[in-house]
């Protein structure tokens, strides 16, 4: 009898704390734009910066600094659990050949992402006859997942200047002043661990069964 209470017991706690697990899924979110804390995730810059326009006009975003020479922003999120599914947005833009304001028909953007910052996957490219501007979100399910950190990664390219304000025809998040608006968004669902009462539950269960399995063969 007090077998079959433990075990009633045992089917009870697992099935509780499991619906607990199931409605607390841990999620990682962070969002943010260049006038806010743009440099918390941030790894690396090359050949790029954070630039205000002062001539062009008013906003802030990132832009390469060497003329016809790639500049590449990379940003790494540490995830306290792996990775179940994710999704990433954030703008880019050229002003380039096919655009309205065709300025610069060599600027270039690309966007891509990694689960180790070895292997990229390409989101998204902006180019002659491809430009204008992009922001997802794009789904990186596929890339991510079961990873423990995700990596982002922005390529961009100029081969003009525009006066006082240099290499201003590839952007990447662009920030209007006073928007408020997020350039930038990273959205991830995590793999929940399993709870200490489940795995107790579940050792206890197991040697009940084997019990009772050597209790009927003797």
């Amino acid at each position: 009898m007090i077998p079959k209470l433990i075990f009633s017991l045992i089917l009870m706690l697992i099935a509780t704390t499991s619906s607990r697990a199931a409605a607390l899924v841990p999620i990682f979110s962070h969002q943010f734009n260049l006038y806010g804390n743009w440099s918390q995730y941030l790894q690396s810059a090359v050949n790029a910066e954070v630039y205000s326009e002062r001539q062009a006009g008013s906003a802030t975003f990132w832009r390469p600094t060497v003329q016809n020479t790639v500049g590449v922003i990379t940003y790494r999120f540490p995830l306290p659990n792996s990775v179940n599914t994710a999704t990433l947005a954030a703008s880019m833009a050229v002003w380039t050949t096919g655009d309205a304001f065709a300025y610069d028909p060599g600027a270039q953007a690309y966007l891509d992402v990694s689960k180790d910052g070895a292997t990229w996957h390409n989101l998204d490219g902006r180019y002659a006859n491809q430009g204008g501007g992009s922001y997802g979100p794009y789904d990186i399910s596929p890339y991510v997942a079961g990873s423990n950190e995700i990596w982002v990664k922005a390529r961009i390219t100029g081969t003009r200047s525009w006066y006082s304000d240099g290499l201003i025809f590839s952007q990447f998040l662009r920030t209007s002043p006073g928007s408020g608006d997020d350039v930038f968004s990273l959205q991830a669902t995590l793999v929940p661990e399993l709870s200490t009462p489940i795995l107790c539950g579940g050792i206890v269960l197991i040697l009940l069964i084997r019990r009772r399995k050597a209790d009927l063969s003797s």
